[in-house]
């Protein structure tokens, strides 16, 4: 039972884990296993969307006794019905657009009394004649996303802290290694702005574990699943090349006290059930001595 309860406190897990959108079966398994630290993935964006959705996301929440860590943001057209996603887009309509969306995804954070929304600085390929102009476009709306914050948090003034993690990416968006994110964060100069540490996107840039160590205190949120050093895979940690053990005391070392949130892909024709109890083992054995 004590490894289970620090698994409760200590693991969490993305929706992204599964290849559909179920609360009503999904949230009771996540229990079942005592996988109750949860990030919405961007599918669940209609969820947040619409009222009579939201109320009923959250009696199943309560039901299962699950805790909403973040929230997902969603990029480019991954949900179709919002357009086009990108902070950094250099069209001016793309971003007041993706900032009105990321005030709405707010508001219903604050509800859900989560803690981060987990957004990307940009979206696709950033090619190096572009990168200044696109992270002064990504400074620009970001800004504008803190004032929303913080006009939120204003008139919901005894929840939880919520701060917006910027999520490092693949070699070619922005933030794409630690000297370009950690640059991003201080010239906005704020404590309400943190970093998600995709783990497998950290993987394919540089060494993972100087890049934590870089990172320190400003990782607040975590994107764990492993890959082959190559290209982005999801797998479940250990399949892949990452040294989970080393980069574990690496991230310990910076302080970090926020979970370890498995963002992996479920396999082809796998049960969901038997998807999240390898996740629930695979997260018993990466605590274990």
């Amino acid at each position: 039972m004590e490894m289970l309860a620090a698994l409760s406190e200590v693991i969490g897990i993305s929706t992204h884990i599964l290849s559909t959108i179920e609360p009503e079966i999904h949230f009771s398994l996540f229990a079942r296993y005592h996988l109750l630290l949860v990030e919405l993935n961007l599918g669940y964006f209609p969820f947040l969307e619409d009222a009579q959705k939201f109320q009923e996301l959250q009696a199943v929440l309560a039901r299962n006794e699950i805790r909403i860590c973040s929230f997902h943001f969603p990029y480019g057209r991954t949900v179709p019905s919002l357009g086009n996603m990108d902070i950094s887009h250099p069209d001016s309509d793309v971003r007041r657009n993706t900032v009105d969306i990321v005030r709405l995804s707010l508001e219903r954070l604050i509800t859900l009394n989560a803690r981060y929304l987990v957004i990307h600085p940009s979206v696709g390929a950033i090619e190096d004649d572009a990168r200044e102009e696109r992270l002064a476009l990504c400074r620009e709306s970001l800004r504008k996303c803190l004032n929303n914050l913080r006009q939120v948090q204003s008139t919901n003034p005894n929840v939880v802290p919520l701060k917006i993690a910027i999520e490092n990416l693949t070699p070619r968006g922005l933030g794409r290694d630690s000297s370009e994110l950690i640059g991003l964060l201080e010239s906005l100069n704020s404590s309400q702005f943190g970093i998600c540490m995709d783990v497998n996107h950290a993987n394919l840039r540089e060494d993972l574990i100087e890049a934590t160590r870089r990172y320190g205190t400003r990782i607040v949120t975590t994107h764990i699943s492993d890959n082959d050093g190559i290209s982005e895979k999801h797998w479940l940690p250990g399949k892949g090349v990452i040294p989970w053990k080393e980069w574990l005391s690496a991230l310990a070392a910076t302080g970090y006290r926020g979970p370890l949130l498995y963002e992996t892909s479920q396999p082809a024709g796998e049960p969901d059930r038997d998807t999240v109890a390898k996740i629930a083992q695979n997260a018993r054995d990466l605590l274990g001595d």
